[in-house]
């Protein structure tokens, strides 16, 4: 899609647009049956003898965690959207941001959790955009996930990149340089967990959610500053999480 954004913030000619980026029907659908199989149990397991109760206890908290994982999984993916436009790249929480800028309601009273950081807009100009890789399975971006659980272990978890949004079937990495690149809001409460907090550390890695690769991939090759897009990622050494 094209049109002239007129949108605060934005200020190039608006490419593509995709809201709900990560949020696939099958986590939609998992976070749905996950509790209704819990209060299922939860029926059962009220009224039951003590032999059935100690059968249905295990199955039980299975779904418990089940469900709170689901659940969670989508409240932190649901507001990540990807904008494209002739300045730039922006990705995280943009439907609400567009929104809330519109409305007077932004910035936020409070800034965001590291946790929720999906709310949040990163936004990089093609300038400082380095490289785009498009990938298309889990098994594609596995050895980068083990690079950034590698650069986690070294700060003893207690560092999370910022920028890395999710993976759904497909997904964005985005190089960037941090110098250019930013967010909205700037700044991150940390997460609070013993024996730490975990705060965030800004990425010159970025990986957006997308459900349309094609879609956004052809987007990508019409917005002019945007550098090629590559289908294969290079080793993983090849990337940072951290300026």
């Amino acid at each position: 899609m094209t049109e002239t954004v007129a949108r605060p913030g934005v200020t190039g000619e608006l490419v593509y647009a995709e809201n709900k980026s990560g949020l696939e029907r099958r986590y939609v659908v998992q976070a749905v049956m996950a509790p209704l199989v819990l209060v299922v149990l939860l029926a059962f397991l009220g009224p039951a003898s003590s032999a059935l109760a100690a059968v249905l206890i295990f199955p039980a908290l299975i779904a418990f965690f089940w469900a709170v994982v689901s659940v969670l999984g989508v409240i932190a993916i649901w507001p990540v959207g990807i904008r494209v436009d002739s300045a730039g790249i922006r990705i995280g929480g943009v439907q609400a941001w567009e929104r809330r800028q519109l409305s007077g309601r932004w910035p936020p009273r409070k800034p965001f959790h590291v946790g929720s950081q999906g709310r949040a807009v990163f936004t990089c100009p093609w300038p400082g955009v380095r490289e785009l890789y498009l990938v298309g399975s889990r098994a594609e971006i596995m050895p980068l996930v083990r690079r950034k659980r590698a650069f986690r272990r070294g700060t003893q978890q207690l560092g999370a990149p910022l920028g890395w949004l999710g993976f759904a079937r497909a997904g964005l990495v985005i190089v960037n340089d941090p110098a250019l690149a930013g967010s909205d809001p700037a700044a991150f409460r940390p997460n609070r967990r013993w024996p730490g907090h975990v705060r965030g550390v800004a990425s010159p890695t970025w990986v957006v959610p997308t459900r349309h690769p094609e879609a956004l991939r052809a987007a990508l090759a019409r917005a002019a500053g945007a550098p090629a897009v590559h289908d294969q990622l290079p080793p993983a050494d090849r990337f940072s999480f951290s300026p």
